[in-house]
């Protein structure tokens, strides 16, 4: 017997569910009887509308809540869901009217937005409702929408600017080739050797508080090996570690910042073993250690020239777009909806506590007025970065830029070749993440600030490194 009700529960259960789906359903594609009394338009692309519902329409939406009340209200003298409606009326009857109206704006938001052609941005905002004489509701609703963007031909015409080119020329080729080459490094002890910057090192390290004596045992270590010291210790450290040989002890007191504030430790680090960096030779067969694409080291030099100069291009590109949208953003203006501003300052913020905390920081770590500045400084760019992605949009719509299914499929193949994948693969993968309109969307982006550049005049100049700094330090003296 308690098989079978098991069973039943279980099926009551699975058809509730299903009811539950067909009304979600169903409420989704509700039209709500309304009428709008008011629209006005309010700072921050937003307009705050006056609707009016039905008395009928109000008392029908009051009875579903009610109803549900009554599955779960206690009343003295009832058990739970036996109390007659009456009662729960003069009970819950304001909560359940005030309810009523709020879970009806969602709807009533998207309704409005297709009968006034508001693109609705987020979710509504809702200040409150009276009831009306004859029993309606007259609710008001805060709607962001996208904003009114003009765009006209003369927007796009007569946009000067000036970018830097950095050339690649041989020196950056042999500084690349020297990265790759101390990649490859190898090291090797050696036991009179005398430690230098670019060597390895097994040590133990010891830091106290100096004032005190006490041991900061986080940050110490034991039998650690490091390949890249530069990295790994403050630069009074390295400088102390100058010299020093296998069984020797360096110390320093070094001042390290937290926040908005600082504090002094002692490092005292033993050296166990050092070990000289041995670098590989340039020839053919170091090229085909970096890759077996490569025969000789001409291939490994004209690869990595190549891999440069597409480096610079984009670098010289998104530089060309900055300018660009920065000239639009004068010549355009209007209201920036303030959710999307909210939106990508947040993601902003996340992405720089994810970086810190690869890196072993946290914000807590840093001082209000630290975390303030953050806030605010995420708040600017995404400002400047939801106007530049509104105006680009708009530009699209003036130029009916559309992204085809042709279009789409070039974009995958190039993703699979840069992949190594096959473009069915790719799709498939995108299509799981539902991504693909993302996707299409980014293609329409790229294809607009293409056509801005090829509108634009850019005039290109190279970078002059010595020119940067003195201007950088006639800045600083005025």
């Amino acid at each position: 017997m308690a098989e079978n009700k098991e069973t039943s529960t279980n099926a009551e259960a699975q058809a509730t569910e299903g009811e539950a789906l067909t009304s979600v359903i169903e409420k989704k594609n509700e039209q709500i009887p309304h009428e709008v009394l008011s629209a006005e338009a309010i700072e921050g692309s937003q307009v705050r509308v006056q609707v009016k519902i039905p008395a009928d329409t109000f008392k029908g939406q009051v009875d579903e809540v009610l109803a549900e009340y009554k599955r779960y209200a206690n009343i003295p003298g009832f058990r739970r869901g036996k109390a007659p409606v009456a009662l729960i009326r003069s009970h819950y009857g304001r909560p359940a009217r005030d309810e009523a109206v709020r879970k009806m704006v969602p709807r009533l938001a998207e309704l409005i937005g297709e009968e006034k052609g508001y693109e609705v941005l987020a979710q509504p905002g809702f200040e409150g409702w009276e009831e009306g004489e004859d029993k309606s509701a007259v609710a008001k609703i805060v709607l962001e929408i996208r904003p009114e963007i003009k765009v006209e031909d003369e927007t796009l015409a007569g946009i000067e600017v000036e970018v830097t080119e950095q050339p690649v020329d041989n020196e950056r080729v042999e500084k690349e080739i020297e990265a790759l080459r101390a990649q490859n490094a190898t090291y090797e002890a050696a036991d009179d050797a005398a430690f230098e910057e670019n060597d390895a090192l097994s040590y133990d390290l010891v830091v106290t508080d100096p004032d005190s004596g006490d041991r900061i045992s986080d940050m110490c270590r034991d039998n650690d090996y490091s390949q890249n010291l530069k990295q790994d210790m403050p630069e009074g450290v390295l400088a102390a570690l100058a010299g020093k040989k296998k069984g020797d002890t360096a110390e320093a007191d070094i001042e390290q910042a937290h926040g908005d504030h600082s504090h002094k430790y002692h490092y005292a680090i033993t050296i166990h073993e050092v070990k000289k960096r041995i670098q590989p030779e340039l020839d053919d067969e170091f090229a085909k250690d970096v890759s077996d694409k490569f025969e000789t080291f001409a291939d490994l030099k004209a690869e990595i020239r190549k891999e440069l100069e597409r480096v610079e291009d984009d670098r010289k590109r998104q530089e060309t777009l900055t300018e660009i949208h920065h000239v639009l953003r004068d010549r355009v203006d209007f209201d920036i909806p303030p959710s999307l501003v909210e939106h990508k300052a947040h993601q902003s913020l996340e992405q720089t506590e994810d970086r810190l905390n690869q890196m072993g920081i946290s914000l807590r770590q840093f001082g209000r007025d630290m975390l303030t500045n953050f806030v605010n400084k995420a708040r600017t760019e995404a400002r400047s970065d939801v106007k530049t992605m509104l105006i680009v949009d708009q530009i699209g719509r003036h130029l009916n830029v559309e992204v085809s299914d042709e279009d789409l499929d070039k974009e995958i193949e190039r993703i699979a070749e840069a992949q190594g994948r096959k473009p069915l693969s790719v799709r498939a993968q995108l299509e799981a993440k539902k991504a693909l309109e993302e996707l299409r969307a980014n293609v329409r982006m790229r294809k607009i600030n293409d056509m801005l550049i090829e509108k634009a005049a850019v005039k290109v100049v190279e970078k002059k490194e010595e020119a940067a700094g003195e201007a950088a330090g006639e800045e600083g003296s005025e």
